[in-house]
């Protein structure tokens, strides 16, 4: 158990740059949740009168299926991942949050933001159990994602890193 106590606040799973905002693209739909099964996302795209014709989408139906139980499972592994977090169990989070990763990269690339959510994750438990190594490599890959997906971040990782910290700092106490 850490010696600092863990702020009970669903914290863990938001972006630590909130002023980033992702470009939207003319094929983008914001208010669509990442990661939904083919029902739901067909049904929240009806919204907007749009019918996906992605690859996942028009996927034969077993492979849908496959993928759609993966996101229902890679959902629910990361509320009980946020409920271990805010029970202090941090090193529970850390077997979730490589759960989840592990899903993930089953999914392939069509999540890839979501992965960049579950290093964050990796780097604040790290953070708060004092494992300033992991917490560092988990942060730089945060930093390298949020550059891939073409945000501009500042002058190099340490910039970023700095203020990853000081945001883990304000929302759960001393650590690190």
């Amino acid at each position: 158990m850490p010696s600092n106590p863990v702020k009970k606040s669903p914290s863990a799973v938001r972006p630590f740059f909130p002023h980033l905002q992702t470009p939207l693209t003319n094929t983008s739909i914001p208010d669509i949740t990442l990661g939904l099964p083919t029902p739901e996302r067909a049904h929240a795209l009806k919204q907007w009168n749009f019918t996906c014709h992605c690859s996942l989408c028009t996927a034969p139906p077993a492979e849908r299926d496959a993928s759609d139980a993966r996101r229902r499972q890679i959902d629910s592994l990361r509320d009980h991942t946020v409920r271990a977090f805010q029970a202090d169990k941090p090193y529970q989070a850390l077997r979730l949050t490589r759960q989840v990763l592990g899903l993930l990269r089953e999914e392939g690339g069509g999540l890839f933001q979501m992965e960049g959510e579950q290093y964050e994750n990796m780097a604040r438990n790290f953070w708060v159990v004092g494992d300033g190594e992991n917490a560092e490599r988990y942060g730089r890959l945060v930093v390298e994602g949020l550059r891939v997906q073409g945000f501009e971040i500042g002058e190099g990782d340490g910039d970023a890193l700095e203020g990853l910290w000081r945001r883990f700092e304000e929302e759960e106490g001393p650590g690190g």
